[in-house]
C-alpha cells in the first residue's frame, strides 16, 4: 500500500527512567521493534540485506533457523521472515516436545519444523550440514555447488547459524549505534545473551560499556565469545573481559537461573511500576537490578543509558524449554 510505513524502519526513543542517588538511568527502547522482538529484527534485517546484495532474479531461499525450539531466536526468525514472504524452516530441540510457548506456537504456525528431543542429538544430527557461508559468496555460487539442497518447491536453504551469530547480523547492529550521542551518556549498559551486541557495543567503542551475562555461565560465556567472536572477524585484541560482568560472582547465584521465574516477575512487576515501561523477566528485570545495586554501590555513576533489547512476547511463555 502506498504510503504504508515498514515496521523495519525504526528509530527508537530514549527514556529517562530512573534516578538514584546522584546519577540517572535512562533505557534505549528496543523494545519497541517489531512485536518487541528489538535487537534481534537489526539483526534479522542485517541478514535479509546481505542476502538481498549477493543474490540475483532467479535467487529463490528458504530460511533454516537453529537452536531452541522456545528461543527469542527461533521467535524472532520466524515472525521476521514470514512477515518477509521467505519460507521457513526450524531445526530446533526441546527437553518438552508437549511444551507451547510463543516461539513454538509461531513455529509451527509459519514454519516447517524438525524437533530433535534435546541438544546432544540436534548437535548429532545437524553438525554434518554446514550453515550458509556469511562471508560474500553469491547465492547463485551457492546454488551451483550445493545442488543437493534443493527442496522441492524449487528454494534454496540458507541455514542460520544458532543465536544468529553472523557478521551480517553483526553489521546490521550499527544502526542501533547511530541513533545514540556518546556525549550523553556516561555509560552504556546491556544484557548479554549470545554476548553479539555486547561485542557490536565494543567494536562501537564512544561509551564505557558493561555488559550484564545472564546466559551460559560466566567460564562458558567467554569460551563461547572467544570461540565465535573469530567467525565474525571481531579481533581477540578488542575482547574486553573487564567490561563483562558476572553477577553470580556477587549476588546469590542461583537466583539468576533460567528456572527461579517467580522472584524474577516480581521483580519485573516492580520495575514496571516504578518506570511505567512494561519489563521483562527473563533479561531485563535481572540487568536493571543488578545496574541500580551497582550504581547504588558507586561502582557506576553519572548518566547510565540501558538497552533494552525486547523479548516480551517470549515473557509470556507457559513453561521451561
Amino acid at each position: 500500500m502506498e504510503g504504508k510505513r515498514s515496521p523495519f524502519d525504526f528509530f527508537t526513543p530514549i527514556h529517562p527512567i530512573l534516578k538514584v542517588g546522584g546519577s540517572e538511568i535512562f533505557v534505549k527502547r528496543e523494545d519497541r521493534i517489531f512485536f518487541s522482538q528489538g535487537t534481534k529484527i537489526r539483526k534479522l534485517k542485517g541478514i535479509y540485506e546481505f542476502l538481498k546484495s549477493i543474490s540475483d532474479s532467479r535467487s529463490r531461499f528458504r530460511a533454516v533457523l537453529r537452536g531452541n525450539l522456545h528461543s527469542n531466536a527461533i521467535l524472532s526468525g520466524v515472525l521476521f521472515f514470514h512477515w518477509m514472504g521467505i519460507p521457513v524452516k526450524v531445526e530446533a530441540y526441546s527437553r518438552n516436545p508437549k511444551l507451547e510457548s510463543p516461539a513454538s506456537i509461531l513455529a509451527r504456525r509459519f514454519s516447517e519444523i524438525f524437533l530433535f528431543s534435546g541438544r546432544r542429538e540436534w548437535e548429532e544430527q545437524t553438525v554434518r550440514i554446514p550453515d550458509f557461508d556469511f562471508s560474500g559468496e553469491s547465492v547463485g555460487l551457492f546454488m551451483r555447488e550445493n545442488s543437493d539442497t534443493e527442496i522441492s518447491s524449487g528454494f534454496w536453504d540458507i541455514r542460520m547459524p544458532e543465536y544468529l551469530f553472523c557478521s551480517p547480523s553483526f553489521q546490521g547492529l550499527s544502526s542501533l549505534w547511530d541513533e545514540i550521542d556518546p556525549r550523553e551518556y556516561d555509560w552504556l549498559v546491556l544484557d548479554v545473551g549470545s554476548g553479539l551486541t555486547w561485542l557490536s557495543a565494543l567494536g562501537w567503542n564512544r561509551i564505557p560499556v558493561l555488559g550484564i551475562s545472564l546466559g551460559l555461565t560466566f567460564p562458558r560465556m567467554k569460551d563461547w565469545i572467544l570461540r565465535n567472536a573469530k567467525k565474525i572477524g571481531f579481533p581477540e585484541s578488542d575482547l574486553r573481559w573487564s567490561s563483562l560482568f558476572d553477577p553470580r560472582s556477587q549476588f546469590e547465584e542461583k537466583s539468576f537461573a533460567f528456572r527461579s521465574g517467580k522472584k524474577w516477575k516480581s521483580v519485573a512487576e516492580e520495575f514496571s511500576t516504578r518506570t511505567g515501561i512494561f519489563i521483562e523477566p527473563i533479561y531485563a528485570a535481572k540487568s536493571l537490578f543488578v545496574l541500580e545495586e551497582l550504581v547504588k554501590a558507586g561502582k557506576l555513576k553519572g548518566r547510565i543509558l540501558y538497552v533494552y533489547q525486547g523479548g516480551i512476547l517470549q515473557s509470556l511463555s507457559i513453561g521451561e524449554g
